[in-house]
C-alpha cells in the first residue's frame, strides 16, 4: 500500500512539474515567410529572408543589413554557400530563425541557370521548411521581388501567396519539383514572377506590383528557357491544372464581329498513350464546361446553333494554346515538361523500359500528339440578348 501511494505521488509530481520543454518563445524567433536566393560576385550566394515585423521592433536598422516597411522586415547576407550565408544572417539577428511557416522560395535567373540542386539540398535537409513551399523563378534579382511595397495586400508575402492560390499560373512546390527532378519521363518547371508597373504602358509610374506571367523550364536542375503567358496556359491545359479562368474569342466579320467570353466552370484533360504498329503516339482529350459571361456581339444566344458555334471557337482557342506550348517544348527545348513519359510508363511499362526510357528526349521531340477539345456551354446568363442586339 505504501509503495502504491509513493508511486501515485511520484506520478502526480511528474505530471504537475512537466511543461513543454522544447517550446520556443515567439519573442525570441524571426518567423520567415519568404526566401530569395541570388548569385553575386566572387561566385557567392546572396540569401534574403523576409518576415513580419515584430510589434516591439521600432528601431531603424542600417539599410546595408536590414530593410523595413510598414509590414515586413528583410535581412540578407552572402556566403560561399547557402549554409554559410544563413550563418552570416544569424550573426545580424537577436532572434532565432524559424522556417516552419515558410511559404515560397524565389530563385534568381543566374542561380537557376547554374543549377538549383544545391539550393534545394539545404531546404530538403533542414527539418523545419514544409514540403509544400512554392518554388518560383525570376529573370531578374530574386531579392528585388521581396522589396515591392504591396499597396493592395498587407505585405508582398501575402500578395505572392494569393497569386499562387488563384490558380492562374503554374504551381510548383518543393515536393513536386523534386519528383520531376528524379522521375523519368518529366522535367521540372516553375512559375515566373516579375516586377511590373501597376499602370500599363506607364514607364514613369512609381507604383510597382508583382505578376506571374510565365514559366521557367528546367533540364534536370538547370534553367534552359522561359515560356510566355499563352504558352504557360497551354502547359496548364496539358497537365490538367486548369481549375478556373476565362476563354475569350473574337468573332469574324461575317458574324458581326465583337467578342464572346466564357467562364470555365469545369475541365478535365486525359493523356492517352497508344502504340500502333510499333509506333508510339499520344492522344490528348480535353473536356471543358463553360458559362458565357460576356457577349457584346450580334450573336443570338437564344439560338442553339449560335451557342454551338461559340463552343467550336472555344475549342479552337484551347487547341491553339496547347499546340503552341507543344511546339516550343518539342522543337526548342526538346524536353517533356508535361509528363507524357510518366503516362507512357504507366500504360506500357515493359515497352517504356526497353524502348523509350533511355532516349525519351529524342522520342518526345518527334512524338505525334493528337489534340481533341470538347466544350459544352451550360449558361448564357440572365439576359440572352446583348445590348448590341437590342440596339
Amino acid at each position: 500500500m505504501k509503495t502504491l501511494k509513493i508511486t501515485i505521488i511520484f506520478i502526480l509530481v511528474v505530471l504537475l512539474s512537466t511543461g513543454c520543454w522544447d517550446q520556443r518563445d515567439l519573442s525570441h524567433m524571426m518567423i520567415v515567410s519568404g526566401v530569395a536566393i541570388d548569385k553575386i560576385e566572387d561566385d557567392k550566394i546572396l540569401l534574403t529572408l523576409v518576415s513580419s515585423i515584430p510589434k516591439n521592433v521600432n528601431q531603424n536598422f542600417d539599410s546595408g543589413s536590414f530593410e523595413q516597411n510598414s509590414s515586413t522586415f528583410i535581412v540578407s547576407a552572402s556566403g560561399v554557400g547557402l549554409m554559410d550565408a544563413y550563418k552570416n544572417i544569424e550573426k545580424k539577428l537577436s532572434r532565432e530563425i524559424f522556417f516552419s511557416q515558410l511559404q515560397f522560395i524565389v530563385i534568381g535567373e543566374q542561380v537557376a541557370r547554374e543549377g538549383v540542386a544545391r539550393v534545394l539540398d539545404f531546404f530538403s535537409r533542414h527539418s523545419e521548411p514544409p514540403m509544400r513551399v512554392y518554388i518560383i523563378a525570376t529573370k531578374g534579382k530574386a531579392q528585388d521581388t521581396l522589396r515591392v511595397n504591396s499597396k493592395l495586400e498587407k505585405s508582398v508575402v501575402e500578395q505572392i501567396r494569393k497569386l499562387e492560390n488563384l490558380n492562374v499560373s503554374i504551381k510548383m512546390n518543393i515536393k513536386d519539383f523534386l519528383y520531376a527532378l528524379t522521375e523519368d519521363g518529366i522535367q521540372p518547371i516553375a512559375p515566373e514572377i516579375e516586377k511590373v508597373n501597376s499602370e500599363k504602358n506607364n514607364k514613369t509610374s512609381r507604383t510597382q506590383t508583382i505578376a506571374m506571367n510565365g514559366t521557367a523550364v528546367f533540364n534536370n536542375d538547370k534553367l534552359v528557357g522561359w515560356l510566355d503567358d499563352k504558352e504557360s496556359r497551354g502547359v496548364l491545359w496539358l497537365r490538367n491544372k486548369i481549375k478556373t479562368g476565362v476563354i475569350t474569342v473574337f468573332l469574324p466579320k461575317e458574324k458581326g464581329g465583337g467578342i464572346v467570353a466564357g467562364t470555365i466552370i469545369k475541365s478535365n484533360t486525359k493523356i492517352i498513350p497508344l502504340i500502333d504498329n510499333g509506333k508510339l503516339k499520344l492522344k490528348v482529350d480535353v473536356y471543358v464546361e463553360t458559362n458565357i459571361s460576356e457577349s457584346p456581339s450580334k450573336l443570338d444566344l437564344t439560338n442553339p446553333t449560335e451557342v454551338h458555334y461559340v463552343e467550336r471557337l472555344y475549342e479552337e482557342d484551347i487547341r491553339k494554346l496547347i499546340e503552341r506550348s507543344l511546339e516550343k517544348s518539342q522543337k526548342q527545348f526538346n524536353m517533356d515538361i508535361f509528363g507524357f513519359g510518366v503516362a507512357v510508363n504507366g500504360k506500357y511499362p515493359r515497352q517504356w523500359q526497353s524502348n523509350y526510357k533511355r532516349n525519351w528526349d529524342s522520342t518526345f521531340s518527334n512524338l505525334s500528339v493528337e489534340v481533341s477539345c470538347h466544350v459544352k456551354n451550360y449558361s448564357t446568363g440572365f439576359d440572352t440578348k446583348s445590348l448590341t442586339q437590342k440596339k
